[in-house]
């Protein structure tokens, strides 16, 4: 959360123009849509759930970029926090509680994930997928686990293509 309301640099300009802008468009009905929406060669996933958070914001009337924005980073290093909840899950399933502990403790250290967790960029949101399909894959015990799973690896998938084959050799070692 420090690094939200501290940060106000652009890593990447996609951030912006690319997901918030589209997800201002679609909440607050003006905007510029970029050609790689008008023709298809962009998901509208990443602004969709970006639109989830964003419309609150609407509702309040907080319709200004100084105040959405840095709320949106908030929201965004809140999510962020599953990434470790699911290292934990992962180290606790794979090998005990403590080495749980530690794969938590080195996510929530990770420079990556501490400067990027706040951006609403494609790879965070399937990275943050990926790793929920990941640990709850590896609860066996559960079969809604394993299809929630399953889910969240295809969804990571559909934002991010390069994670097709990841994802499904962990689908395919899922129902094994």
């Amino acid at each position: 959360m420090i690094t939200a309301l501290v940060s106000d640099n652009i890593n990447h300009p996609d951030e912006i123009f690319q997901v918030l802008e589209q997800a201002h468009r679609v909440v607050f009905g003006y905007g510029i849509i970029p050609w790689e929406y008008r023709l298809s060669a962009r998901s509208w996933l990443v602004p969709g759930f970006m639109t989830i958070f964003l419309y609150p914001f609407k509702i309040l009337g907080l319709d200004s970029p100084d105040i959405y924005i840095p709320g949106m980073k908030i929201i965004m290093s809140l999510i962020s926090l599953s990434m470790i909840v699911s290292a934990y899950y992962i180290g606790k399933r794979l090998r005990s509680h403590r080495a749980g502990l530690w794969a938590a403790f080195f996510c929530a250290l990770w420079y990556e994930i501490i400067y990027f967790s706040i951006r609403p960029l494609s790879e965070v949101w399937a990275s943050i997928f990926f790793m929920a399909a990941l640990a709850l894959s590896l609860n066996k015990d559960s079969y809604r686990s394993v299809i929630t799973g399953g889910f969240l690896a295809v969804l990571a998938a559909a934002v991010r293509i390069n994670y097709i084959p990841i994802a499904a050799v962990l689908i395919i070692f899922s129902y094994m």
